[in-house]
């Protein structure tokens, strides 16, 4: 890899964790074993050598210039690593190995990447810069993208995803900070746990994140997305509907007969507090403040959760009886209507203000909703074990089916 770093490494283990590396190390392939050496003596049989780009990129994957995978706008960022021949004392003819420090420059990540790569072939614990949750993002993207070229992404994804769950609520942190890039390196490795964090935080902060971030959305997981948006934005139609047409049980008078007008006029208090509430309700909607707001509505179906004071508080109550005037024992008789309708609404939104997410919401506060709820169902590869295994139990199942509009162009 370096003129510091040279591995003497077992060809079965390398075919047995590398696909890539399998239809490298062939035969044909082999060396000529240098002239001084006697037959058998020389046990070397391949030799790779990594060379690096000229302008020594940060981070790399490994390039195989026998079997070409990559584009070429990546070999000139990434490198490549080649066969090479030896001469008659058994080194490399024409080395191409560079200094791992160039110009006083920290090492290049992609040394430390291959060594875990390799490391982790032979059952090694993977080590990532965990300087801090940035710094391990970037580690392990580094590492997944070297391995997903070397077709051994199985080999080191346990390793990778233990390393990061490890951080606890470190983690978790960085994932409700940048989603969408946590949300990818979850589907690369197979991170149910961190795909599920992931999805929680991207959909429930939908409106606060940016097209360029959607557009960056792996494609495997824009149908989820779409899915658990619109299932989101149903219960947000849902608890608004709701909202709008309560009634407090004692405003209700459907099993009296005869009825008269003393029925109601016994509860004008409570009529005019109930006005009160649908029309702060109704201006919050006017003025999309839920669902087509940035946080999605999160401040005002928090409010709601909260009750009391929270909102229509006895400031905004003090203004209004300025134009409606009343004595102050029936204001007192009006507020407290208002405080019995605030804790009936309480449950309209309750689903909605539960987190389903990692993250302590309480001690590291997100504005937005975290109630999404994300199932085995809802992650690819685990779907599309279960319906492998439906379709093997029922002999096989129609394949057609008709796809909903999609959020992504």
């Amino acid at each position: 890899m370096s003129p510091t770093r040279r591995y003497q490494l077992h060809s079965s283990v390398l075919r047995h964790n590398s696909s890539t590396l399998a239809r490298l190390l062939t035969e044909e392939n082999t060396i000529t074993p240098p002239s001084r050496f006697k037959e058998g003596q020389y046990k070397i049989r391949w030799r790779l050598e990594l060379k690096r780009d000229a302008d020594d990129r940060d981070l790399g994957v490994l390039v195989l210039a026998v079997y070409l995978l990559l584009p070429s706008s990546q070999i000139d960022t990434y490198g490549l690593l080649i066969l090479k021949e030896v001469d008659s004392s058994g080194k490399a003819i024409g080395s191409l190995a560079l200094p791992e420090n160039s110009n006083g420059l920290p090492p290049s990540m992609v040394y430390t990447h291959f060594s875990n790569i390799l490391g982790a072939f032979y059952s090694q614990d993977l080590d990532l810069d965990d300087a801090d949750m940035e710094s391990v993002l970037r580690s392990a993207d580094g590492l997944i993208h070297i391995a997903q070229y070397l077709d051994s992404v199985k080999t080191i994804s346990k390793s990778v995803d233990v390393a990061l769950l490890s951080q606890g609520q470190v983690l978790f942190r960085s994932i409700s900070t940048s989603p969408v890039p946590w949300m990818n390196l979850a589907y690369s490795i197979k991170s149910e746990v961190i795909l599920r964090e992931s999805l929680v935080h991207v959909i429930g902060n939908w409106n606060g994140i940016s097209q360029s971030s959607k557009d960056n959305i792996h494609e495997d997981l824009r149908d989820v997305c779409a899915e658990k948006l619109k299932g989101l934005l149903k219960k947000k139609k849902h608890a608004d509907v709701r909202l709008m047409g309560y009634y407090p049980a004692k405003l209700q008078h459907d099993d009296v007969t005869p009825v008269n007008r003393s029925f109601y006029s016994n509860d004008v208090f409570a009529w005019i507090a109930l006005v009160v509430f649908r029309q702060w309700v109704g201006q919050v909607f006017a003025q999309r403040l839920t669902s087509e707001a940035k946080d999605g509505g999160f401040e005002f179906y928090s409010q709601i959760r909260k009750g009391g004071q929270a909102y229509l508080d006895r400031e905004i109550l003090e203004d209004f009886h300025l134009r409606f005037p009343m004595t102050p024992k029936g204001q007192l008789v009006v507020e407290s209507h208002l405080n019995d309708i605030k804790t009936g609404a309480k449950g309209f939104v309750q689903e909605l203000c539960t987190s389903n997410c990692q993250l302590d919401v309480t001690k590291n506060p997100v504005p937005y909703l975290t109630c999404v709820s994300v199932d085995k169902a809802d992650v690819p590869w685990l779907k599309e074990k279960m319906a492998a295994k439906v379709k093997l139990e029922q002999g096989g199942m129609d394949e057609g089916f008709q796809q909903e509009d999609s959020l992504f162009v």
